[in-house]
């Protein structure tokens, strides 16, 4: 099982299940990882193996759409050298439970009532996000494009980044994400460093 993530600059990442973190279980961030990006996504989850799948078809290859964040730990410097940049960038997409996504659960014909509220506390700061959800023309091409990379099989998460990666405040803290994508929070955990 593995997590394909589509980024915001349509490139095709996939990362493996060890990073996947399902049960909304607060992430302890490795002493070695001094700073941290975070992504919010939309997810599907893949019902049917495939590769190569026509946009056309792709409905019949997801039975669950969610939401989460992928964290992005940054394990590089300004200096490092463009090999190393991308060796240690592909490191930290494969550290343990930076996937933060809960296993999709919703039905897909409910796309249209879909709206994406994402909160960032820590302490007494907090910050509110609202994202759009993907048209369903959007899904059906992401999971074409996925396919063209990555071999799509039975109970693969497919993320779809819905905006930019932003930095996580640096330092000894705790930050809290709360989140829902239709009713109820679906996402509550916290990153401690």
């Amino acid at each position: 099982m593995n997590i394909v993530v589509k980024t915001v600059s349509e490139h095709i990442l996939v990362r493996p299940d060890t990073t996947w973190k399902r049960n909304n279980e607060d992430m302890y961030v490795p002493s070695f990882v001094k700073r941290m990006d975070w992504c919010p996504v939309f997810s599907l989850r893949i019902c049917r193996s495939g590769r190569y799948v026509s946009p056309r078809f792709a409905r019949r290859y997801y039975d669950a759409i969610g939401s989460g964040v992928l964290l992005y730990p940054r394990l590089y410097s300004p200096d490092d050298d463009i090999l190393t940049l991308q060796e240690l960038f592909a490191q930290g997409c494969c550290l343990n439970h930076t996937s933060l996504v809960p296993t999709p659960s919703y039905s897909p014909e409910r796309i249209n009532e879909c709206r994406f509220s994402l909160s960032l506390s820590a302490g007494s700061q907090k910050e509110e996000y609202s994202f759009e959800c993907p048209s369903t023309e959007t899904l059906e091409k992401s999971l074409a494009k996925a396919s063209e990379v990555a071999w799509l099989r039975t109970g693969d998460i497919l993320c779809i980044e819905l905006d930019q990666r932003r930095a996580l405040a640096e330092g000894e803290q705790t930050l809290r994400f709360e989140g829902s994508l239709l009713e109820g929070n679906n996402i509550d955990f916290e990153v401690k460093f």
